[in-house]
């Protein structure tokens, strides 16, 4: 301790600089970096620099970590993204087949109405005309006596039965 107070250096930087006959001496050349790192960063009092180039390296190796996650969350993010536009495109080309079939079906559909609206139309003028024919025909039964007495000529009684049943549906 009190050598870095004093002399600002460290036991093994003291050794290199001020012990240099001793046995154990290692020139300064034959050391591996990082020992003449800290020499040098003893004899200037620069250790500072690298705590600050271990945290530096640390925060660059973190900031890489975030970005390869970053770039993984955009990729997924990307790949939902064309996944959902993809369904949206189905979902739309369904719809519009649904649509098509079902204007196709009220097409259809508003065809038999028409169809339907036309038929009863008919019935109804069919049944007019028979309303009317029935109407005559009560009118005709009315003012027309019933004659008991068959009828005197051949043509006459085959039309006897005919008209018989025609007042008979008319009534």
């Amino acid at each position: 301790m009190l050598e870095k107070t004093i002399l600002k250096m460290n036991h093994k930087s003291f050794g290199q600089i001020v012990v240099l006959g001793s046995a154990n001496y290692v020139p300064f050349m034959q050391l591996n970096a990082g020992e003449r790192r800290g020499v040098v960063e003893d004899l200037l009092d620069i250790q500072i620099f690298s705590v600050m180039n271990s945290l530096l390296k640390d925060k660059i190796n973190q900031n890489k970590s975030d970005i390869r996650e970053a770039e993984y969350q955009i990729e997924l993010i990307e790949q939902k993204i064309e996944l959902t536009q993809k369904h949206i495109e189905s979902l739309q080309s369904n719809n519009d087949g649904l649509i098509a079939a079902k204007e196709g079906m009220i097409e259809d559909l508003q065809q038999q109405i028409d169809d339907t609206f036309r038929h009863i139309e008919a019935l109804n003028k069919n049944i007019a005309e028979l309303s009317a024919h029935i109407a005559d025909a009560d009118a005709v039964a009315r003012f027309a006596p019933v004659n008991p007495v068959a009828p005197a000529s051949a043509s006459e009684r085959k039309g006897a039965p005919i008209r018989a049943a025609a007042v008979a549906k008319l009534s």
